[in-house]
């Protein structure tokens, strides 16, 4: 049942991905329609240009579950509401090495999510118009956490980080992590 219905989802990402990138690889432009497709899409979203979508319509807008393909690569797989990324979604910028996934509202990050740093961080937590905004823990790459409040994507408060330390495979009985409090203005 619902696994299947999973599965041909992910088939159906995966099918128009890779008619997309074909298309990139050919050097078809945003205004010509791949091979295979539904719709194209000519446009501006968030000041990225549009160029595919593949997906539910309502009233030429975009409404439901869908796929939107960038022209900058990027692309977002996801609900939307009134021609924006509303509700469940993932966005993922392959050139920059970020992704999203969670709650969207407006075209904005909004609600619970997790994302993928540049430099390889990852937050998990609330959002509000974009913006870290509530609890929230951020993973460092050197296996460093930090778990406390942001305000507008700032740490505030008291938070609680925890530092990796020694050799976390070495059987010493030595504590691995330090943990201590932190205050964030």
């Amino acid at each position: 049942g619902s696994e299947n219905a999973s599965a041909a989802s992910d088939s159906s990402v995966a099918g128009a991905v890779a008619r997309v990138t074909e298309a990139v690889t050919r050097g078809t432009t945003p205004t010509q329609r791949p091979p295979t497709s539904t719709p194209t899409v000519a446009g501006d979203l968030g000041g990225v240009a549009v160029w595919y979508y593949e997906g539910e319509w309502q009233h030429n807008v975009r409404v439901g579950h869908g796929l939107l393909f960038f022209t900058d690569h990027s692309y977002y797989r996801g609900e939307f509401q009134r021609d924006q990324f509303w509700g469940k979604g993932v966005y993922v910028h392959p050139l920059s090495q970020t992704q999203y996934e969670g709650m969207w509202r407006a075209n904005m990050r909004h609600g619970m999510g997790t994302s993928l740093e540049p430099d390889g961080s990852i937050y998990t937590g609330e959002y509000f118009s974009n913006m870290k905004q509530g609890d929230g823990k951020l993973m460092r790459p050197d296996g460093s956490v930090y778990l406390g409040t942001w305000d507008a994507n700032t740490i505030v408060g008291m938070g609680r980080v925890q530092i990796p330390v020694g050799d976390p495979l070495k059987k010493d009985g030595l504590k691995k992590v330090i943990s201590c409090k932190v205050f964030g203005y």
